[in-house]
């Protein structure tokens, strides 16, 4: 997390008789479940209007769906996960970060967000704050690429992508921190990069744009392909009715062991090198 000394005093820490629930550093899934599970009301979940931060890996993100479904379904308070994802590391495969895109964008009225380095996953964390409705914030495992972290916080525009560099034939649909890899990539290429942002609401005028201008899109996520991102982009393609040569690139459809975590990624073909290589062969088919 890119969080800056004082940024929590940007937010109230008390919302009438109810209490911002627990410290941000702290983690673990049993403070959210005594936070909110263990005053065993659903009324006092209902009216609760503060974020709820909470730090956890994604594999217990997955038993935090539960308490999100009860929050979509019955209140308009805000609910921010904040977890880490992807490939991490020692934790094992069990703990990996693998599914969390798939099962939380088809949560209704969910903003999931994935940042692409340390300054934006601030802003983002500052952005899900400012939804009147659930979000979730997906951050890697380890440190970030190391831009220049801005101290002021400005919310984003909800469901809106970025592009990056602008390049030929083949457009890379960038979701979280594999970033600069894709960048990496697309110099090789001279292929266009956007930086995506959110899972849900995803930008499909962006996508609508990439897809029109360049004869292959690759979408490309720290995440299982099936009902990740890059099905989110199948979607919205489908729903306007274009028909587009797509490479979807992700995590694999078995458990990841673990190891460190740019070697997985290398294994996985999500490295700068293994992006190039997959696209160079559709390219030459």
């Amino acid at each position: 997390m890119a969080l800056l000394e004082g940024d929590l005093e940007h937010y109230p820490r008390k919302f009438g008789k109810y209490h911002l629930l627990g410290p941000l550093a702290q983690g673990g899934m049993g403070a959210l479940y005594l936070a909110v599970a263990g005053d065993r009301g659903l009324e006092r979940l209902m009216v609760i209007k503060t974020v709820l931060p909470h730090l956890a890996d994604a594999e217990y993100v997955a038993r935090f769906r539960d308490e999100a479904k009860v929050v979509v379904k019955l209140s308009h308070g805000n609910l921010i996960p904040v977890f880490d994802a992807g490939l991490v590391g020692a934790d094992g495969p069990t703990h990996a970060g693998s599914f969390d895109l798939t099962y939380l964008r088809c949560l209704p009225n969910m903003v999931v967000m994935a940042p692409s380095d340390e300054n934006e996953c601030r802003q983002m964390l500052h952005t899900g704050f400012q939804i009147d409705g659930p979000a979730a914030v997906r951050y890697p495992r380890g440190s970030g690429p190391g831009v220049p972290v801005q101290k002021d916080l400005t919310a984003l525009p909800i469901g809106k992508g970025e592009v990056r560099r602008r390049g030929q034939r083949v457009a890379i649909l960038s979701f979280g921190a594999l970033l600069k890899p894709c960048v990496e990539a697309a110099e090789k290429l001279d292929a266009t990069v956007a930086n995506m942002r959110f899972v849900k609401p995803l930008d499909e005028e962006l996508v609508r744009e990439l897809a029109i201008s360049h004869e292959w899109l690759v979408t490309v996520e720290e995440n299982t392909i099936l009902g990740g991102a890059g099905s989110a982009v199948l979607e919205a393609l489908e729903k306007k009715g274009i028909q587009k040569k797509v490479l979807q690139l992700g995590l694999p459809d078995r458990f990841v062991d673990h190891g460190d975590p740019a070697r997985l990624l290398k294994e996985c073909g999500l490295d700068a090198e293994g992006i190039h290589a997959s696209i160079a062969i559709k390219l030459a088919e």
